[in-house]
């Protein structure tokens, strides 16, 4: 499976050729990504794969700087991270990783992380407070310190096998009796026999199950990409209004994104 339009050979020379830098920033679906500064290996369905991955920064919040309207999805209960996006180059690459304070005061009730996605890091979802549910992907491998806020936290779901690494940085203050911890039943033992996890309400997901949740998660994700096209092409009509002041302030990227958009 690939997931570039150039070969991975390709992007690792150019890769290198930029220090790991390469200077870009990618708009998709409301958030805001950057380069990862390293190659990044993920387990397919065929096989082991290094991929470019892409690093979700924050929320794009194109309502301040072009001054239209109100931000993207407002008051949303829901926050999905997509799976891929198309960089300013026009290669389709995978969202490999979320930064530090990514997202930090999110104010809806649940998040979904893809499967590509192997790191979260340090408060990248701190301080969202209403979060009741979080859905894991199959490959997240590490979360970072304080990286989730417990408080009303509900339900947890990891799609993958393998319990990720430091994730007693939120789940080590969860309310154990309140919260329920879904893996798949072929992980029930790894996950109970895990000093993060062992204490935790943990249940067990068929494959039905687990079909269902990445379903939801699929159907929120169409909704919000569906919400977010509308969004810039109602931008795109009123272009005129605001093109001076994005190119302005230094913000000619967005000008770009918005008037290209299709």
């Amino acid at each position: 499976m690939t997931h570039l339009r150039i070969g991975c050979l390709i992007a690792a020379i150019a890769y290198a050729f930029f220090n790991g830098n390469i200077s870009a920033q990618v708009y998709s679906d409301g958030i805001t990504f950057d380069y990862s500064k390293c190659l990044t290996t993920i387990r397919t369905a065929d096989g082991w794969e290094d991929v470019i991955g892409i690093t979700a920064t924050s929320f794009a919040g194109f309502g301040s700087k072009a001054r239209w309207g109100t931000g993207f999805m407002e008051g949303a209960s829901d926050l999905v991270i997509p799976e891929k996006v198309e960089d300013v180059y026009g290669n389709t690459v995978v969202v490999g990783s979320i930064g530090p304070r990514a997202f930090q005061y999110f104010q809806g009730t649940s998040i979904y992380i893809p499967d590509y996605v192997t790191d979260i890091e340090e408060l990248a979802f701190g301080q969202c407070v209403n979060i009741k549910k979080i859905v894991f992907g199959k490959n997240v491998k590490h979360v970072g310190f304080a990286a989730f806020s417990p408080d009303n936290l509900e339900s947890v779901y990891f799609l993958g096998n393998t319990p990720p690494t430091h994730a007693d940085a939120f789940l080590g203050f969860i309310n154990k009796s309140n919260v329920i911890v879904h893996v798949p039943d072929e992980a029930i033992s790894s996950f109970r026999a895990d000093k993060y996890y062992g204490g935790l309400n943990i249940v067990g997901m068929d494959a039905d199950e687990i079909k269902e949740i990445k379903y939801e998660m699929e159907k929120k994700a169409k909704f919000r990409h569906k919400c977010w096209r509308s969004y810039v092409l109602d931008l795109q009509k009123n272009i005129q209004y605001f093109q001076y002041q994005l190119q302005a302030s230094g913000n000619s990227d967005v000008y770009d994104y918005i008037k290209k958009f299709k």
